[in-house]
């Protein structure tokens, strides 16, 4: 699993520097409701967010534990096309709203997105 992690749900984009931070960020309710449509790597391989059944507590008020723990999707799965098209949204979005040139998306290959979106986007 090649970091950072991205984590997309519509409209929002989650980016995480450790595969840690983004088990310790994403909530297991949220993996339960559907609310995530994609979790990524670097490279576009997919990632399955699976919930410990065993130890979620739904109704808990302080956790002292991991319910989602993150996976390459089994088969292996690489879709570049998606996470290219969800992070140049998110750039030129982020761009436009800085007033910021956007002509070099134009050339932009799926690496230059995701080391803009590490250099410039919140990351946990």
């Amino acid at each position: 699993m090649k970091m950072p992690i991205f984590a997309y749900e519509p409209n929002d984009l989650s980016v995480f520097s450790t595969e840690e931070a983004a088990e310790a960020y994403i909530e297991a309710i949220d993996v339960l409701n559907g609310e995530y449509d994609y979790f990524f790597d670097a490279d576009g391989y997919l990632l399955d967010a699976i919930v410990d059944a065993d130890s979620y507590t739904p109704d808990a008020i302080i956790v002292e534990y991991r319910p989602v723990k993150l996976q390459p999707v089994e088969p292996p799965k690489q879709d570049t096309q998606a996470l290219f098209g969800i992070l140049h949204r998110h750039v030129s979005h982020d761009l436009a709203v800085k007033g910021q040139p956007t002509e070099w998306l134009e050339e932009a290959t799926l690496a230059d997105l995701v080391a803009w979106v590490s250099e410039n986007a919140l990351t946990y």
